[in-house]
């Protein structure tokens, strides 16, 4: 791998070429280049984590003994044995110091000190054949450099987590084909966030959107903390066909001090668990994009976005897998 390819900046990334950073950042890569709002940074190639693991040998041991297990026992062992030695592994210098020349890029071009958000990017993810959705570690609202570099190591090492090698077994992933690639990006102070289905896939019925919204940030549906506010679609003609109200009982908002950044879950005020969190209007602009990006992407798509202000951003784009299995 040549060092020039060890990092780039998202907007810099050519599709063809958006494969060596991993699933989640070749979406946002193809969202750039047909156009859509998507937040600003860089990925970290997926071969920097490879080349991390090769060059220690009792990695690679526990590793193809892991892959051989069939028990549940040395499958939990294994798990243990990565989380330590990978705990004492430390980034390539190399990339540290191109890390370091990225952020500080990325700051100075940042209005706001919003923090970052630190995601996880593996081959196998948000493919058209699996997901990984959840395996992985992300870290919301990083604040400064220290802190990004050591959310890079978790978000690397998550994926040798006792989870996330249960999950590889299941779908019967081979360890040794899995690349780990990482996104920075900043972060949004959303207004309002959610994720939309461009098929209904309850239904099975491709001319239906499915849209789920809450206020704030979108962790608390991303994890299941909340009932969202929930909406279908008609496609064409596009016609808003069912609204209902979520408890939205938690939201995640953006705490910024003086030099630090960060965000903090709590209780939904009443007034906003009562009201539904889009407007007719925005359901039907963010139909449109989802509708758009389905055309663009040549497939259906699971999209995660959010709105500030009038601004809406894509935050990933991915395959939906599970239409392939049910048919």
């Amino acid at each position: 791998m040549t060092e020039n390819r060890d990092l780039e900046f998202l907007d810099r990334i050519a599709p063809p070429e958006s494969y060596r950073y991993g699933g989640k950042a070749s979406g946002l890569v193809s969202l750039i280049s047909h156009g859509f709002h998507v937040p600003r940074g860089f990925a970290i190639a997926c071969a920097c984590f490879q080349e991390l693991i090769t060059l220690n040998p009792r990695i690679t041991k526990t590793l193809k003994n892991i892959n051989a297990a069939v028990d549940p026992d040395p499958i939990l062992q294994g798990a243990e044995e990565m989380q330590e030695m990978l705990q004492e592994c430390t980034l390539p210098e190399r990339l540290e110091l191109k890390t370091k020349k990225a952020f500080t890029r990325l700051h100075s071009q940042s209005e706001h000190n919003r923090g970052y958000a630190v995601r996880s990017s593996a081959n196998i993810e948000d493919s058209d054949t699996s997901s990984f959705a959840g395996q992985a570690t992300t870290t919301l609202c990083v604040s400064d450099l220290e802190a990004v570099l050591s959310s890079i190591k978790k978000t690397w090492f998550s994926l040798f987590s006792l989870e996330g090698l249960l999950y590889l077994k299941t779908k019967k992933i081979p360890l040794t084909d899995v690349r780990m690639g990482v996104v920075v990006q900043e972060m949004v102070d959303a207004d309002v966030s959610g994720v939309m289905f461009t098929v209904d896939v309850v239904e099975s019925d491709s001319d239906r959107i499915l849209i789920d919204s809450t206020w704030g940030l979108g962790e608390p549906i991303v994890s299941g903390r909340i009932t969202p506010d929930s909406f279908v679609v008609q496609k064409d003609p596009l016609e808003i066909l069912q609204k209902r109200l979520g408890s939205k009982r938690l939201m995640a908002i953006q705490t910024a001090g003086s030099e630090s950044v960060g965000y903090s879950l709590s209780e939904t005020p009443i007034e906003k668990r009562e009201k539904l969190s889009l407007s007719d209007e925005q359901i039907l602009q963010i139909s449109k994009i989802g509708i758009e990006v389905e055309r663009r992407l040549r497939r259906p798509q699971d999209i995660e976005w959010c709105l500030e202000g009038e601004n809406l951003l894509l935050l990933q784009a991915r395959p939906i897998t599970t239409l392939d299995r049910e048919a």
